[in-house]
């Protein structure tokens, strides 16, 4: 059963088991099928992303300290933390468009004088 679009209640309607198994329970359960079939499940910490006609693309936990980023034409995707004293900055050579750089002078120092 694909989902359609739940009937409408009038006022004065007698609402019957019947109808609710047809117009809701079923209508939910088409759309809890739809989302399990698009992706299989959802992962607990995962990242669900709007994917035109595919509907949804469930992105995988994220490793500490990653960042989404487009790239502005396919779905984004994780940008894997650097390491201590870097940054991102733009790097147009990159699928994403940016990536991890060292800077040359401690991060937390520059900080701390703000």
């Amino acid at each position: 059963m694909t989902w359609k679009v739940p009937k409408t209640w009038a006022t004065g309607d007698i609402v019957l088991r019947s109808d609710m198994n047809a117009e809701l329970r079923d209508e939910l359960r088409a759309i809890d099928r739809l989302l399990d079939l698009v992706t299989g499940s959802f992962t607990d910490g995962g990242v669900i992303l709007g994917s035109g006609a595919e509907v949804w693309t469930a992105m995988a936990v994220l490793a500490k300290g990653s960042l989404i980023v487009g790239d502005g034409v396919t779905d984004p995707g994780p940008l894997v933390v650097g390491s201590n004293d870097q940054l991102v900055a733009a790097a147009s050579a990159q699928s994403l468009g940016v990536s991890w750089q060292t800077i040359g002078w401690d991060v937390a120092e520059a900080l701390a004088y703000g």
